[in-house]
């Protein structure tokens, strides 16, 4: 009878451990690495030492956690197993096999689940500090374990490459994460996130993608006059035009608005405006945004000039055009603000041709095949083959679409219909 208690006695405190450790690692799987992150900031050195280790490399806990766990499930399993083969000899395997799977659900399963669920945080950091003294003796027993999985990693990084490329993508993939996990738990705003998405792609868009087409570059002939520059800067409202010689594809520079108020002030309107042109960045379309940002900030410049690959004008940048990549659009005070997109009703949005696709995309549900374009102009041309005629009506992708304003080289408003809205079947 003695060592019936004793054995009773032993399988109560590895299945106490063992709910333990499965509390431990139920909150370790629940708890935000964001929401941790900022106890860890805010604890100033309170919070217990294996929190830093669960952010930085989640094996460090993990591996003596699940030693500690599997071993107290063995010897549970083990020691209920012979006490139910003394009691019942002919059917005690049943009973231990039935007892085990009602312990292993209740201790190893529902229970951690359900009082981790909420708050798992906050839990987490109370349960690290007792598990400290366990994770001691657990630890070096099991380093060989951690070492085999270390050199587990190694060997799969070095089969995919080794992989710096590898790394950025993940990173990539952890920061999308997070966002949605800042969402989810209220930490981040809606804005907030789109702001940090868009920091994210910046690094990945090239400058031919935000760049002002050459079509609709305000420009100045290298012999003009200092009043007859002034004009056009004043009736077209920029501060800096680049100044070519015969032709766009042969800019020398760039002249800035106030060097050439100040001349025209002081008299000086009918000289020529050759002494005021200042250099220009030449930049390939396939540069990306990031690089052209940071060089621009190292020269001092605002606009480049964006050549495509036979050296002739593909079109224009600013800074304003780079940071609006990050904050969306920016009007100035006495610029009138263009809606790009206006929904008439259910299913029918007015479109400009100067609207990205990925807008329309999300307007629409549709995904667009790569055409090499970035606006919904160049969509319809390349999917006509031509410049669509003012009026013309087409089918793409199941949507009905109508030009409603286009010239012979631009395309300016076009109307799309979802399928099943209204007038859709008739293109109206």
């Amino acid at each position: 009878m003695e060592f019936f208690n004793i054995e009773l006695a032993v399988i109560a405190v590895f299945l106490g451990l063992l709910f333990f450790f499965s509390l431990v690692e139920s909150a370790v799987i629940q708890a935000s690495p964001i929401l941790l992150r900022m106890i860890l900031e805010q604890d100033d050195g309170a919070a217990p030492p294996l929190l830093s280790a669960i952010l930085e490399n989640r094996n460090q806990v993990f591996v003596p956690l699940q030693f500690g766990t599997q071993f107290c499930a063995i010897t549970v399993v083990v020691l209920s197993t012979h006490l139910c083969l003394v009691l019942w000899p002919g059917y005690g395997w049943v009973y231990a096999f039935l007892a085990n799977i009602v312990l292993s659900v209740l201790f190893r399963q529902l229970l951690p689940r359900l009082l981790t669920q909420n708050g798992s945080e906050e839990k987490l950091v109370a349960l690290l500090r007792l598990f400290q003294p366990l994770n001691l003796v657990l630890g070096p027993v099991a380093l060989p374990l951690s070492h085999v999985l270390r050199l587990h990693k190694r060997m799969h990084e070095e089969v995919r490459g080794g992989g710096k490329e590898d790394d950025d993508e993940a990173t990539e993939e952890e920061i999308q994460a997070y966002l949605e996990i800042g969402e989810d738990e209220g930490i981040l705003e809606e804005e907030d996130s789109r702001l940090i998405q868009s920091v994210v792609e910046f690094g990945d868009t090239l400058v031919r993608e935000v760049m002002t087409p050459r079509t609709r570059i305000v420009a100045c002939e290298e012999g003009a006059t200092i009043a007859q520059l002034c004009d056009i800067m004043v009736e077209h409202r920029h501060s800096r035009i680049p100044i070519y010689r015969g032709n766009l594809d042969h800019i020398v520079g760039i002249a800035y608005i106030r060097q050439l108020m100040a001349r025209f002030a002081a008299g000086d309107g009918s000289d020529s405006i050759t002494g005021l042109i200042h250099p220009v960045l030449f930049v390939p379309g396939t540069k990306p945004v990031s690089k052209l940002l940071k060089e621009l900030q190292e020269r001092g410049d605002h606009t480049a000039i964006v050549i495509d690959e036979f050296g002739g004008v593909a079109g224009l940048v600013t800074i304003e055009d780079l940071v609006e990549e990050i904050v969306g659009e920016i009007w100035d005070e006495d610029e009138a603000k263009v809606n790009q997109v206006v929904k008439e009703d259910a299913g029918t949005f007015l479109v400009h041709g100067s609207t990205e696709i990925f807008r329309l995309e999300e307007l629409t549900g549709k995904e667009f095949e790569d055409s090499g374009c970035s606006t919904v102009a160049g969509l319809l041309m390349g999917f006509l083959g031509r410049v669509p005629a003012p009026g013309e009506a087409f089918e793409m992708e199941g949507l009905r679409v109508r030009v409603l304003d286009a010239d012979r080289k631009r395309v300016h408003w076009i109307r799309f219909h979802l399928p099943g809205a209204p007038g859709a079947g008739a293109g109206q």
